[in-house]
C-alpha cells in the first residue's frame, strides 16, 4: 500500500502513522526525484540569470567618450578587469613640439598600466592629461578629442 498522503510538487509518498511502506514505494519516489533533478541539472537555462547570460555573452565592451580637457576624469565602463584607451585618429605615440605624446594606455585591475589610466573599481576608470617631469605628454582627455575604450571582463 502506498502512503495516505502525497507531497504537493512531486507527488512523493508522505507517510501517515498507520501506513505500511513497501520497497516499491521508495523506488517510485526515487525514480521521480532522479527524473526531476536530472532534468534540472541538464537545463543550463535555469542555472543562469539574464544578467549572468548577458555578462558571459559579451566578454569585450567597446565605447567612446569625448575629452573634456580636465586634468583627471572618471568614466563609467562595463565591468572589466583590463582596459585599453586610445585617441581616435592619432598614433599611439607621436612627437609634438619636441615632446613624446602618448595617445594610448592600458591598465589591468589590480595592476596600474601607468598613472595616466587607472581602473579605480570594476566599473570605473580614471583617465588623465598631464606632462611628466621629463616632458612626456599623456593625452587621454584632451578637450574635443574622441577616445575609444575597450573594456575586457
Amino acid at each position: 500500500m502506498g502512503s495516505t498522503y502525497k507531497t504537493t510538487n512531486l507527488n512523493l509518498n508522505k507517510w501517515a502513522a498507520n501506513d505500511c511502506p513497501k520497497r516499491v514505494d521508495f523506488n517510485y519516489d526515487n525514480e521521480i526525484i532522479d527524473e526531476v533533478l536530472g532534468e534540472h541539472i541538464d537545463d543550463s537555462e535555469k542555472h543562469l540569470s539574464i544578467a549572468d547570460r548577458e555578462y558571459f555573452a559579451s566578454p569585450v565592451s567597446i565605447m567612446t567618450y569625448s575629452g573634456n580637457g580636465n586634468t583627471q576624469r572618471t568614466i563609467t565602463v562595463p565591468q572589466c578587469s583590463a582596459v585599453f584607451v586610445y585617441r581616435i585618429g592619432a598614433s599611439p605615440v607621436e612627437m609634438a613640439g619636441g615632446n613624446v605624446v602618448h595617445n594610448f594606455c592600458y591598465a589591468g585591475y589590480g595592476h596600474i598600466g601607468s598613472s595616466a589610466l587607472v581602473i579605480t573599481s570594476k566599473t570605473t576608470i580614471s583617465v588623465r592629461n598631464y606632462t611628466s617631469y621629463n616632458g612626456e605628454v599623456i593625452n587621454l582627455n584632451t578637450n574635443g578629442e574622441d577616445y575609444v575604450v575597450i573594456a575586457m571582463r
